[in-house]
């Protein structure tokens, strides 16, 4: 089997010689791995909601993706639809080679509140924000996307930031949540 290019992808390696790359290198930065998709839950500095010794909390889910979406609209949606049954501030997934970030807002229930002579907890949803972040492909066009009747890709890769009030960057955006994921490209 040729590999026009010298690009390798992972699946194309597996099937050629038997080795997951992505798990090789995982394995060598002493860091999880898992095909399918991750959850990860990143706890950092102090102070959150101004209590000493209280980290922050950000939770994200990264995965490759999957199915054979044409149009940049298509490509979104699958990461809106992941983002319905997995609660995560952030949300990012490749496979399509299309770069889009959409923040998405929805209502958590807050626990303070007070419950009523007959039972019910009466209070407030405060509002949440998710980012949706489909990230780029590191190929130029040719090869496989040619083959396939795919448009080139966008190179440039979103860069997403995990902002606290003490981050350096904090100052430059006006809503002052106590924290907040702001995403580039």
């Amino acid at each position: 089997m040729r590999i026009k290019n010298s690009v390798l992808f992972e699946n194309r390696i597996y099937e050629l010689v038997g080795t997951d790359i992505t798990d090789y290198i995982a394995e060598k930065l002493n860091i999880p791995y898992r095909p399918e998709g991750m959850l990860y839950k990143l706890a950092f500095g102090d102070n959150n909601n101004r209590v000493k010794g209280k980290s922050f909390v950000f939770w994200v889910y990264i995965t490759h993706g999957f199915g054979g979406a044409r149009t940049k609209s298509a490509k979104a949606v699958k990461a809106e639809r992941v983002s319905n049954w997995i609660h995560a501030d952030l949300i990012a997934m490749s496979h399509d080679h299309v770069v889009n970030i959409a923040p998405e807002i929805y209502l958590m229930p807050d626990n303070r509140g007070t419950i009523d002579e007959k039972g019910f907890l009466s209070g407030k949803v405060t509002t949440k924000r998710k980012m949706l972040v489909k990230t780029n492909a590191f190929l130029k066009w040719g090869g496989y996307a040619e083959t396939g009747g795919f448009p080139p890709s966008d190179l440039s890769t979103p860069v997403i930031n995990l902002l606290t009030p003490y981050s350096k960057q904090w100052e430059l955006y006006p809503e002052k949540p106590h924290q907040t994921i702001k995403v580039s490209v």
